[in-house]
């Protein structure tokens, strides 16, 4: 919330002409701060924790330490966010509620419009950009380190799917009905999930040649070879792909 309250500033003293321009710039902020902030720890026990001296993985695994700091993160985010965006909103709501009714007399209910007013407003930063964020944060996890944890794309799928419902309660039950806005597409949410993309070849081709015992009896040399290599021309795929299967289906 700190780093949020300071990008939010900084995006205030820039004084982007238009609400696009300010949007993309504040997303760009927060997504810059969340990528370090999220995969930090993953990445130093995939790939750098087993090179410093004096520390060493779980039986000599580090591909396991990966994995299972992959699932801790997994679910104790489920948990935290079943808490904190139902629980706590809900408790949170129930007292906002009674204390506006509590000079209502005996038998009388409030109109629709007071029971709007009570709920909470749908805006930019607590609304639509966490709810992005925590979606693309978990395409993240889920194809970065898909290599040391296949297990990865089950876990999002459900915790996709309860994000579904929970998102589902909040705009129907938690917020006023927001005001709906014109949008092309999902903007630079779009350009963040294309570099997680490109991210994920490299790390997960990492964790094969580097990380895993896979290629262990093979030269630094050769290891770097096979990497280059299997990356340049699953990017080159890639790239293909993209190119030839149009973005809007006829």
């Amino acid at each position: 919330y700190v780093y949020i309250n300071i990008a939010i500033y900084w995006n205030d003293y820039e004084n982007h002409r238009t609400d696009t321009v300010y949007e993309d710039a504040l997303i760009t902020k927060i997504f810059t701060f969340q990528l370090v902030n999220s995969f930090a720890a993953l990445t130093y026990v995939s790939f750098i924790k087993s090179y410093i001296g004096g520390i060493y993985c779980t039986k000599d695994n580090c591909i396991g330490d990966a994995a299972s700091t992959l699932s801790t993160v997994f679910l104790s985010s489920l948990i935290t966010r079943a808490i904190v965006e139902v629980v706590v909103r809900k408790f949170l709501q129930d007292q906002k509620e009674a204390d506006e009714t509590s000079g209502l007399l005996p038998g009388v209910e409030p109109t629709p419009i007071e029971q709007q007013y009570v709920l909470n407003e749908y805006e930019l930063i607590n609304g639509t950009l966490k709810d992005y964020a925590g979606l693309v944060m978990q395409y993240g996890f889920t194809v970065l380190f898909v290599g040391a944890f296949p297990l990865a794309p089950t876990l999002a799928f459900i915790s996709g799917y309860i994000q579904i419902r929970i998102d589902g309660w909040k705009l129907c039950q938690a917020h006023r009905r927001p005001i709906p806005k014109i949008a092309e597409d999902i903007g630079t949410w779009q350009f963040m999930i294309e570099v997680l993309s490109l991210l994920g070849v490299m790390y997960n081709f990492g964790l094969i040649c580097f990380t895993a015992h896979y290629l262990k009896n093979f030269r630094w040399e050769l290891r770097w070879l096979i990497f280059l290599s299997v990356e340049h021309i699953t990017f080159v795929i890639k790239y293909v792909l993209a190119e030839v299967i149009d973005d809007i289906p006829e």
